[in-house]
């Protein structure tokens, strides 16, 4: 393609889940546009320096914000969001030898490239930086929610307890539920939790 309108989504190393492909759509200052098949192709109705990846709805919630790429935007497919647990929902299934915990966050997607720790790449700089929650998240962007699921026995729910009883920000990250795992056909947007960072009041 080489062009500054057309691309594709998705890196090389992850496919977007089947039930997902035709609920993708990327933002830019100058309108919307859906992202489409495993790739996520799609077309630009303007050149645009940075896009927003949306789920559902064309002003559905934020799931990343990218830095535009000729071609691909690379994206891997992880949902990395900064913001504040607006409830918690627990739930027994049949299918499950644990209850489930479907978590609300109201918040942003983070900037690309931020780390919730100093990686090997910088261990020979003269100091290190602990995270900073407001420099992480892109600041013409709304608040929207997602929704992120937890076994209520993983050791992730202690944190996030702990941030929802003492009102503390926090970074979150995860995926989307694979193809068949039955989690699409029961959640409008099924994010599977893997990491949690909290932050000071």
């Amino acid at each position: 393609m080489n062009d500054e309108l057309s691309g594709q989504l998705a890196s090389r190393t992850w496919q977007i889940p089947a039930y997902a492909q035709t609920s993708l759509w990327i933002e830019t200052d100058a309108g919307v546009c859906r992202a489409e098949g495993a790739r996520g192709d799609f077309t630009l109705p303007a050149p645009a320096e940075w896009v927003t990846v949306r789920w559902g709805h064309e002003a559905g919630p934020a799931l990343a914000h990218l830095r535009w790429q000729p071609d691909a935007l690379h994206w891997d497919g992880v949902i990395r969001v900064g913001g504040a647990i607006e409830a918690l929902h627990l739930m027994g299934l049949p299918v499950m030898e644990t209850n489930l915990v479907v978590m609300h966050v109201v918040g942003k997607p983070q900037e690309p490239g931020v780390t919730a720790f100093p990686a090997a790449q910088v261990r020979a700089t003269d100091r290190y930086h602990a995270p900073d929650f407001i420099d992480a998240l892109p600041s013409g962007l709304d608040e929207t929610t997602t929704t992120w699921l937890i076994a209520e026995d993983s050791p992730l729910m202690s944190m996030t307890e702990n941030a929802f009883l003492n009102g503390l920000r926090l970074w979150v990250s995860g995926q989307l539920a694979p193809d068949n795992s039955g989690w699409e056909a029961l959640f409008a947007l099924p994010l599977l939790l893997e990491t949690v960072t909290l932050f000071a009041r």
